[in-house]
């Protein structure tokens, strides 16, 4: 396990040593959609890269999903990645790299009515091919710190779809449309919240992205849209929806008595989530958001957030 985090460390060293490279032939932003599977555990998953002016990139990686219909657990991992991409630009490349950080999984025990949480070490080498730019398809080998009937190390699939990173055919006009954002977030009903967010800015003032988030009482994977408006060089106003779908025991918690008849945490169960956010955005990178989240229009929780953007903005 040392040799392989040494590994990672001198992989993200190479990438920022070449950094300084004289041509870009890729934005310098792109994100990628994911559907992944790792023995009977399918997720979906969403990963912000930065390409520097060399073939090397780094970005950060979220994946969300289920074991089964029956266990209970959501594995959630957190990876810090970097890549060595081969023939950059061209209409098939190749990459090769590693992901390091950790996955958190909760196990629901129908016995205790509790919920019981576990976090482990996580390395992930891969490699895969890039199609036009857009399509990716990457094998990965997953290892955890602590192996047995939670965590099984093993090689996993995934598919994904590119948003950014294209060739760049006319490098005086390089605007970067594209932009993520990591955020973390202080809840009234779930507490800390940690969301990845992946946004396209039109010419007009709207953007449209896709939300990755989760906190203790579950996850949601939604889309989002926004207005800006008074939009001055240090700071931007913004306004807007976000919908998709949720896991989440707040829907539920006030409907599960213990034998005391107290008040529990029940297993989690999908429903619809809406919520509209007001917000400001200062020197075009810091993001202050607030969002009442709405699950299945019955139950409502405000939630407060910091986030960086990272890309957006013109060259």
């Amino acid at each position: 396990m040392r040799k392989f985090i040494l590994s990672f460390v001198l992989l993200l060293l190479a990438g920022t040593s070449f950094a300084q490279a004289p041509e870009r032939k890729v934005t310098a932003c792109e994100v990628e959609v994911i559907i992944a599977t790792f023995s009977s555990f399918s997720s979906l998953g969403l990963e912000g890269r930065y390409n520097f002016r060399s073939p090397w990139d780094v970005g950060f990686r979220v994946n969300n999903g289920r074991i089964n219909a029956d266990s209970g657990s959501y594995p959630t991992t957190y990876d810090i990645v970097s890549d060595y991409n081969f023939r950059q630009g061209k209409p098939i490349s190749f990459f090769v790299g590693a992901g390091m950080g950790v996955t958190t999984r909760e196990d629901y025990d129908s016995y205790t009515n509790s919920t019981n949480r576990h976090t482990v070490f996580h390395f992930m080498p891969r490699a895969g091919v890039e199609f036009f730019n857009r399509a990716r398809l990457t094998a990965y080998y997953n290892t955890f710190s602590n192996k047995g009937q939670s965590y099984t190390n093993g090689l996993g699939f995934s598919a994904g779809f590119v948003f950014g990173g294209s060739k760049i055919e006319n490098k005086d006009k390089n605007t970067y449309h594209f932009e993520f954002e990591p955020s973390v977030g202080i809840a009234t009903q779930s507490f800390i919240n940690f969301s990845l967010e992946a946004r396209y800015n039109f010419l007009r003032p709207w953007d449209i992205g896709v939300n990755s988030a989760i906190d203790f009482c579950g996850f949601r994977i939604t889309t989002v849209g926004d207005y800006l408006f008074l939009r001055k060089k240090n700071a931007t106003l913004f306004c807007g929806l976000g919908a998709g779908y949720a896991i989440t025991d707040i829907l539920n918690i006030d409907e599960a008595l213990d034998t005391y008849g107290d008040a529990c945490c029940a297993e989690s169960e999908g429903c619809f989530c809406f919520y509209p956010r007001v917000g400001v955005e200062l020197l075009k990178r810091f993001r202050l958001t607030a969002t009442v989240n709405t699950y299945n229009f019955k139950t409502a929780e405000l939630l407060l957030s910091f986030g960086v953007a990272i890309g957006g903005g013109s060259k």
